[in-house]
C-alpha cells in the first residue's frame, strides 16, 4: 500500500513538472494510458488535472484533453473512485467550473460538446454516488437552460441529458421539457399525414387500383373466351 502510494505521488509530481512546459511536449497519450488503465488509484490526480489545464485558461485542444481523463475516470472507474475523497473534491471543483468554461467565446461547438459529455459523464458518476454532496447546483442549471436555446442539436440534446440527470440527482431540480422537434410532433394531430406519408398513401392506392384492373381485365378475356366457346359448341351442333 504505501509503494502505491509513493507511485502515485511520483506520477503527480511528474505531471505537474509537464505540464509547467509549452503544452506541445505534454504527453497526452501516455496520461490518457495511465489513467485508462491505473485510474482507480489515480483519482487524486484530479486535482492535480483541475489545477493545471481547467482553473488555468488552456487552449480548447488542451482543455478537452483534460475533460477527456475525467471522462475516463467517471466511466472506467467508478466503482473505485467512490469513496475517494480527494477525486470527488476534484468533480466538486469542475462542477463549480462548467459555466465559466461554457460561456468561453473561442470555444466552438465541437469543444462545447465536450465539455457537455464530461458533465454527463460527472453527474451520471454523482447520481450512483449517494453520499455526494455538492452545495448549489443553480449556476448549472442555468448555463445549462440557456445553452438549450443554441441552434445545434448536439448541444441541445446533451444540455438536456444533463438536466435530466440532475432532476434524478435533486428532484426539486426542475425536469426538462420535451425538445422543440418533439413538442411539435407530439402537438400535431394524429390523424394529419406528412406529405411522405401522404405521397406513399396514395402510391399504395393506385397500386391497388392497377392490380384491380389487371384482374378484372383478366376476367374480362376469360369471360369473352368462355362465350366463344359456347357460340363454336352451338354452331358445330
Amino acid at each position: 500500500e504505501n509503494s502505491m502510494k509513493e507511485l502515485v505521488e511520483s506520477l503527480k509530481n511528474t505531471f505537474n513538472e509537464s505540464a509547467e512546459k509549452p503544452l506541445k511536449y505534454f504527453d497526452w497519450v501516455l496520461w490518457t494510458k495511465l489513467v485508462r488503465k491505473y485510474g482507480d488509484n489515480l483519482g487524486s490526480l484530479g486535482t492535480n488535472i483541475m489545477d493545471k489545464f481547467i482553473l488555468v485558461t488552456v487552449k480548447p485542444f488542451a482543455l478537452g484533453k483534460a475533460l477527456d481523463l475525467f471522462d475516463i475516470f467517471t466511466k472506467h472507474h467508478s466503482n473505485s473512485l467512490q469513496t475517494c475523497k480527494s477525486f470527488k473534491q476534484s468533480l466538486s471543483s469542475l462542477i463549480k467550473e462548467i459555466p465559466t468554461l461554457l460561456s468561453r467565446s473561442e470555444l466552438n461547438t465541437a469543444s462545447q460538446v465536450t465539455i457537455l459529455n464530461t458533465t454527463n459523464s460527472v453527474l451520471t458518476f454523482i447520481k450512483g454516488c449517494p453520499k455526494f454532496k455538492f452545495d448549489d447546483w443553480t449556476p448549472l442549471v442555468t448555463v445549462l437552460k440557456k445553452e438549450m436555446k443554441q441552434s445545434s442539436q448536439k448541444i441541445r440534446s446533451r444540455c438536456n441529458n444533463c438536466l435530466s440527470i440532475l432532476h434524478q440527482i435533486d428532484s426539486s431540480i426542475e425536469k426538462p421539457g420535451l425538445t422543440g422537434t418533439k413538442r411539435q410532433r407530439n402537438e400535431a394531430s394524429p390523424i394529419s399525414q406528412s406529405p411522405n406519408k401522404k405521397q406513399r398513401s396514395s402510391s399504395e392506392e393506385t397500386d391497388v387500383s392497377k392490380v384491380k384492373s389487371k384482374k378484372e381485365a383478366k376476367e374480362e378475356k376469360e369471360s369473352s373466351k368462355k362465350k366463344k366457346r359456347q357460340r363454336n359448341r352451338k354452331n358445330k351442333k
